[in-house]
């Protein structure tokens, strides 16, 4: 066995650091299993792209707005209470415009920053971590649920990865290598096309900056001052570029509401509910990777992530501005009542990585503190890797048995296609109400795949005339009933009902009741 102290196997001085063995060959076997869970990872992620699961309430509200807008208009408000940063914007619109309505063209460009985000993240882990710590923080990362989910949705989720981890790279990169100034000019050129496409990304580009300061009051290199100042003119300027061109918009739109609806993932101002506030985020949906959730369900995560933090303050303690300023930046926004902190994963996808990161160094602190035979740390990463592997399995297998977020949402998209196979049969379909207030998914499925559709059929008796003998309706009004249509449409008895089905399907949250969806046949006499 080489021989090698223990904070040199747990914390990684570089891939071509001598004191790294990685022609180690338990080295390598770990290393294998990392590429291993690399390609399960993608596996996965191809897997839910290919299901095509049905648009969920979100991301048809985004689209419906891209529907409904021009290229410029997409950087006004947008409607449904939808925030989303300027470039992921103009980018789905482009897919959507040129290439049609389809869940697999809508998903595409976060499918790809996902997938690019695991490898970034491998790159980056194998800069600081051991090969086991590796494994594990990969493993992390790139199999836990919300990142797989994140990046098979129409949401700029993904893109929150992506961003913070090419500035997590690049900074680590420089800090390691302060001489290499590329890094921060390529950190300086990035972080405004960055902040275009993800709107927490300021807090990592913030972070860098902090952390570029505080080295450039230890190496006060010429190039560097100057790589970090433009990286800093860079940060604040792409900032209010963002803001102006849409993130004020739409915070003047929504912000009253959504202070609202995050009002749980804000600081309280009593000392006591401050406290248990604070326990109950960190081991709630903020640290659920690979799996987790609210009510302590992320506590196991949460406990390796401190000891990963410990070992990080004893030996890579240059990179601690770097790793947790973007967690004190978003937590003042949280003060500020801005942004939340915690409370739901998907707001906080640009710390991820880093929760990430330090529990996979400890969990490879602890292996390497308990376990002290080689043997035993093969042992250790083959229970690791087979564990995170059965995540990856588990997690495509409950995919393609339920292909969807909830059922309400599968069953939006199936009463659609129902109904439209038999408005073909009638020259159309009649929508009782009018367009915009039909319930989301429904209008969004209905103007995907309808050619024929008459909105507001309740306001007009135009569309009972003609030569044709059915008419098939839909209706989302439960006290508009078949009769009073008929008494409507038809006063002269010209048309009766051939039948009629209804679903109240569960949508949105249950204190606001299922929604009703009714199709009515109509006959002519």
């Amino acid at each position: 066995m080489v021989h090698e102290t223990k904070a040199n196997r747990v914390i990684n001085l570089g891939p071509t650091s001598p004191t790294v063995p990685w022609s180690n060959p338990t080295y390598q076997l770990i290393d294998r299993w990392t590429v291993v869970l690399l390609v399960a990872a993608v596996s996965w992620r191809l897997i839910r792209f290919a299901l095509k699961m049905p648009m969920w309430g979100d991301e048809a509200m985004l689209d419906l707005n891209m529907m409904d807008r021009t290229l410029g208009g997409m950087l006004r408000p947008l409607g449904f209470g939808q925030v989303a940063p300027p470039l992921f914007l103009l980018g789905e619109w482009l897919m959507q415009h040129n290439l049609g309505n389809s869940e697999y063209v809508l998903r595409l460009l976060p499918l790809l920053a996902g997938i690019a985000s695991c490898f970034i993240f491998w790159r980056w882990s194998r800069l600081l971590l051991s090969p086991l710590g590796t494994l594990v923080a990969v493993g992390f990362f790139a199999l836990g649920y919300y990142p797989v989910r994140h990046c098979v949705e129409v949401k700029p989720y993904a893109f929150d990865e992506l961003a913070a981890l090419a500035l997590y790279f690049l900074g680590t990169a420089w800090i390691l290598q302060p001489q290499r100034t590329g890094y921060l000019w390529a950190a300086a050129v990035i972080t405004p096309l960055l902040l275009g496409f993800s709107y927490p990304s300021v807090f990592v580009a913030g972070g860098l900056c902090a952390a570029v300061a505080v080295e450039l009051l230890k190496n006060r290199r010429w190039a560097n001052f100057v790589a970090g100042a433009l990286l800093a003119v860079a940060t604040v300027g792409g900032f209010l570029l963002v803001l102006k061109l849409a993130g004020a918009g739409q915070y003047q739109r929504t912000g009253a509401t959504m202070r609202v609806y995050w009002h749980h993932s804000f600081p309280p101002a009593n000392p006591l509910h401050f406290l248990i506030w604070l326990i109950r985020i960190h081991t709630g949906n903020l640290f659920a990777y690979p799996v987790g959730g609210k009510r302590g369900g992320s506590t196991v995560t949460f406990l390796v992530f401190l000891v990963g933090l410990a070992v990080f303050i004893r030996y890579r303690r240059k990179l601690l501005v770097l790793l947790s300023a973007p967690f004190a930046l978003t937590f003042i926004a949280a003060l500020l009542r801005r942004y939340p902190y915690g409370g739901s994963a998907r707001v906080a996808q640009h710390l991820a990585p880093v929760i990430c990161l330090l529990a996979g160094a400890g969990i490879a602190w602890l292996v390497e503190k308990f376990l002290l035979l080689e043997s035993q740390h093969r042992l250790a990463a083959y229970i690791a890797g087979g564990l995170l592997l059965a995540v990856a399995v588990i997690g495509a297998l409950r995919d393609v048995l339920h292909p969807y977020k909830t059922p309400a949402d599968e069953k939006a998209r199936s009463i659609v296609v129902h109904v439209l196979q038999q408005a073909k049969t009638a020259g159309g379909l009649v929508v009782l109400q009018p367009m915009n207030t039909v319930p989301v998914n429904f209008q969004l499925y209905l103007r995907w795949y309808g050619r024929h559709i008459i909105w507001n059929g309740a306001g007009t008796t135009n569309w009972v005339s003609g030569t044709g003998k059915r008419r098939v309706v839909l209706n989302f009004d439960g006290h508009f009933s078949p009769s009073r249509l008929l008494a409507r449409v038809a006063p002269d008895g010209s048309w009766q009902l051939a039948g009629r089905k209804t679903w109240h399907v569960q949508i949105g949250p249950i204190q606001y009741g299922p929604t009703f969806c009714q199709v009515i046949d109509l006959r002519r006499r």
